[in-house]
Formats: structure tokens, C-alpha cells, sequence
């Protein structure tokens, strides 16, 4: 398996590809957004020890301590490799880490039958799901693929030479 540094220096070259590309295009920028962010938020979150992204993180004073307590329960709920390395999939699990603060919120809200403010929260007419999100997180997948194929292509590479 890659090193964090290295997991970062393919996920940012696989960026500098793919912005001209993104812009020659006219596609929408929020695909390298995405692709960005998922530069920082890996696959390897699932880790037990603290990874690279996360001392990154530290470098930021108090939010990089949020930062580590916020991603070290998804460890504990998710092992290595396990569904969160799945493509797509793994990425859906950390998107659900990303908001379940606010589900919570919503759920404790509903129960609390503080309903008019959810539904000024959450408008029934309007789609939870807008498209400017499919394609952070599309960006934000890719992303992530270019993690999973260098974790694979490594591990075989390492195998071979046993």
C-alpha cells in the first residue's frame, strides 16, 4: 500500500491532468472541488493510527483536533480495505460521516416535534439532492479511484516481488 505522501502526489498530478481538461471542456469546475476534497478526506480515514491527511490537518490550530475526533470513530465503524476502498460505495460512506451530525440534528429536531422548523429546513417541493452535489461527488470519486487503483497496482507490485 502507498504511503500518505504518495497517495497525495498522485491525487493532486491526477488533478493538474485533469484541470485543463475539466476547463477546456466547459465542465464544471465543481468536479476538481470534489476531486480536491478528496484529496484530504481518503480513503485511509479508516485507519486506526493518524494518517497524512490527518497530521495536514493539525497544522490548523483547534480544527485539526476537531478534525482527528471527527474521523477516528469511522475507523471503528469501517475496517481497511474494507467497504470504505469500495469504489463509489466507500465514498458514500464517508459523505454519510460528513452529515450525519446534521441528520442527527434533523432526527432530534422531528422528535423534539419542532416540525415547522424542519420544514423550513427541508422543503418537500425541492430535491434533497441538488445536481451541483453529484458533481462534487463525482469529482470527489474519481478522486478516490485514483486512491483504490494505487492501492491495488502497489499490493501487486509488493506481491510479485515476494
Amino acid at each position: 500500500m502507498p504511503s500518505g505522501k504518495t497517495h497525495e502526489r498522485l491525487g493532486l498530478i491526477a488533478l493538474g491532468v485533469a484541470a485543463p481538461v475539466v476547463l477546456i471542456q466547459g465542465w464544471d469546475p465543481l468536479l476538481l472541488v470534489g476531486g480536491g476534497f478528496g484529496v484530504l478526506v481518503t480513503p485511509d480515514l479508516d485507519l486506526p493510527t493518524k494518517t497524512h491527511e490527518e497530521d495536514r490537518m493539525m497544522m490548523i490550530p483547534l480544527f485539526g483536533n476537531f478534525w482527528i475526533a471527527f474521523w477516528s470513530s469511522y475507523g471503528w465503524w469501517f475496517s481497511h480495505r474494507g467497504i470504505s476502498h469500495f469504489p463509489v460505495l466507500g465514498t458514500l460512506t464517508r459523505v454519510f460521516w460528513l452529515v450525519r451530525p446534521f441528520l442527527v440534528l434533523g432526527l432530534a429536531l422531528f422528535f423534539l416535534e419542532k416540525n415547522e422548523v424542519i420544514r423550513i429546513l427541508v422543503k418537500p417541493e425541492e430535491a434533497l439532492i441538488k445536481p451541483w452535489m453529484l458533481v462534487f461527488f463525482l469529482g470527489w470519486t474519481c478522486q478516490d479511484l485514483v486512491h483504490e487503483i494505487a492501492d491495488v497496482i502497489v499490493s501487486d507490485v509488493k506481491r510479485r516481488r515476494k
